[in-house]
């Protein structure tokens, strides 16, 4: 490398949260595995194009773990099941349940590349799906199934994966035995996945950075207070969370499974949304770890110096901010790199409006520009951002623009794409003994700490954690009383307050119900409150609606309550648990549990 050339080192941070839920064994959302069609491969075997382009990819190991569970095809998903389920045999509820989930996807980039795909989706009514499912036939059903399959899928595959290319081309009037060969490309391309970036890493042309395990803040996970320094009169939560022994863990566990996946040690660490502390900082150069990054805000705090930029979005504190900074703690060090923010955000934000090769030619322009303002010593520029979300809002899924952009740097003889261990090798350092607290998102931790609902949460969370601190050590044993083996009833209360339209009519007089599972006649409960969920709160908007209906009022002697559930749950659902508190002068809580669709126990309980 010539001594007037810049390093570019770019960052791809690949992530998603943890899906599965350990006690159903189901995941949540179908995240992990569309985006694995659509991103995660695509990203990294695009580069066997560029050769001389190097680049690192942070690769979050709950996104991993799941990655793997997906490619040994034992992953459960309600949308996986759905969408390869044989049209005859789903219900209406997994019909319309089978819509909404089919069609969660940008409709320009996504659906309208395919005409049957757009016919479909045109003939929805969001707002009724009942209604607009109503009338749509099995044939329908499986071209809606096949079709908002393969939309997801990488452009290398549409292209030149004969298969695919066939049903693409079938357009419409797929068969069940569509059906299992898109399932089984989606499988493929998975199993490939990070046998890709293993191999791309060991011929040096990327290298693999780790974050810890579940993706936590971690300085928050270290020290709650640690959000005073970051941002002066936040309102913290009434109890202090301090447990850096489990963002220790959380590491470990990241680095044993990078091992153990990648054949080698992580150097780098990205900290979960940027999010840095001294402590943290001090955590990863105990565990080895050589680099990590963060936003250029935190540079600014950290040296008191403001960043300011030009009309054409320069930067006057260029030669700053261009070299990674060495961070002392203890004897050792820790090298930081501090991402260029604006150029950062605008592949993320901007460039998905312009055409492809104007976006990359601007891209390179501004990275050429950016490099004139630091001067001639050797400096890096850092551009670090997510690498899947952005991709859906370009055309073509982005591969146009990156192509361009790829190319453009590697014919540049003033450029160098480096990984960022590279860089470290080629550009001086600056020297930091203290980091401002924050994260990539306004330099603070403000979107996970502060409010209310934040707030309660890490109360919750301190109360759990000391729980299990205080038992850990103790013999497994049946506690005689109840209270102390089950966990308390504000944990089943929401934190987050959705608003809904839910409507209560208010009681009209004594009621005198038989507790028989069943409306023994039509007036036993006429004199009750009646609540009755917002029906039009579906999935769509983030909310499930369990219950048809709930009744409850006062009898001459006793409190009455009926609970009608939705029929989809109580079809998917034999066995539950449900926890009711009653508020007020005075307090009662009741347990009832249900198995194999029947009323098990029923406990209660009056606080004195």
């Amino acid at each position: 490398m010539s001594e007037r050339q810049t390093c570019l080192m770019l960052l791809w941070h690949m992530h998603q949260p943890f899906y599965k839920d350990l006690v159903e064994g189901v995941y949540a959302m179908p995240w992990v595995r569309l985006h694995a069609m659509k991103d995660y491969y695509g990203m990294v075997a695009m580069l066997k194009d560029f050769p001389e382009f190097h680049a690192t990819f942070n690769l979050v190991p709950s996104l991993v773990s799941q990655l793997q569970e997906y490619a040994r095809d034992e992953a459960r998903e309600q949308a996986f099941d759905l969408a390869f389920r044989p049209a005859n045999e789903l219900t209406s509820i997994e019909r319309e349940r089978l819509v909404e989930l089919s069609l969660q996807m940008n409709v320009r980039n996504l659906v309208e590349r395919f005409p049957r795909l757009r016919e479909l989706y045109h003939r929805i009514n969001l707002g009724n799906l009942r209604e607009s499912v109503r009338f749509w036939s099995d044939h329908d059903l499986r071209d809606l199934q096949v079709l908002s399959q393969l939309a997801w899928f990488d452009g290398i595959y549409l292209s030149s994966d004969e298969t695919v290319r066939s049903l693409v081309r079938k357009g419409h009037g797929f068969s069940e035995g569509d059906k299992v060969l898109v399932r089984r490309k989606e499988l493929e391309i998975i199993k490939v996945i990070l046998e890709e970036y293993r191999s791309a890493a060991e011929r040096g042309q990327i290298e693999i950075s780790t974050s810890a395990f579940f993706h936590p803040i971690l300085p928050l996970l270290c020290d709650t207070q640690i959000a005073a320094e970051s941002r002066p009169g936040v309102r913290l939560p009434a109890f202090r969370y301090r447990h850096p022994e489990d963002a220790v863990g959380q590491i470990r566990a990241a680095i044993r499974l990078h091992e153990d996946v990648f054949g080698r040690r992580p150097k780098g660490l990205w900290p979960s949304e940027g999010g840095v502390s001294d402590e943290v900082l001090t955590l990863a150069v105990r565990e080895g770890f050589k680099w990590t990054a963060t936003d250029e805000g935190i540079l600014s705090r950290s040296l008191q110096l403001p960043f300011n930029r030009r009309a054409d979005g320069t930067l006057e504190e260029a030669r700053e901010l261009y070299k990674p900074y060495r961070f002392n703690a203890g004897g050792e060090h820790i090298s930081v790199f501090f991402r260029d923010h604006y150029l950062s955000d605008l592949i993320g934000f901007v460039y998905s409006n312009m055409q492809p090769e104007a976006a990359a030619h601007d891209l390179h322009q501004r990275i050429r520009a950016a490099a004139r303002n630091a001067g001639d010593t050797p400096k890096v520029i850092p551009i670090i951002l997510d690498g899947e979300n952005a991709w859906e809002f370009f055309p073509g899924n982005g591969r146009e623009f990156l192509k361009s952009f790829y190319a453009r740097v590697v014919a540049d003889p003033s450029l160098k794409a480096v990984t960022a261990s590279e860089a470290l090798d080629i550009c001086g350092e600056g020297s930091l003994t203290h980091i401002a607290p924050g994260s990539w998102i306004n330099s603070n931790f403000d979107v996970w700490i502060g409010s209310e609902e934040d707030n309660r949460a890490w109360e919750l969370l301190a109360g759990a954690r000391d729980f299990f601190e205080r038992d850990k050590n103790r013999e497994i044993r049946r506690p005689a009383n109840r209270e102390d083996e089950s966990p308390p009833d504000n944990l089943a209360v929401p934190i987050k307050r959705v608003g809904q339209r839910a409507v209560n009519y208010a009681p009209t007089g004594l009621i005198d119900a038989t507790i028989d599972g069943r409306e023994t006649n039509y007036f036993e409960w006429i004199g009750s409150m009646l609540y009755l969920p917002d029906a039009g709160s579906g999935s769509m908007h983030g909310v499930c609606n369990y219950l048809d209906a709930l009744y409850y009022g006062c009898g001459r002697s006793a409190v009455y309550l009926r609970l009608d559930f939705a029929p989809a749950f109580t079809r998917e659902n034999l066995s539950f648990e449900v926890r009711i508190a009653i508020e007020g002068d005075c307090n009662a809580r009741i347990h009832a549990s249900a198995s194999e669709g029947k009323i098990g126990t029923i406990e209660f309980w009056k606080d004195d």
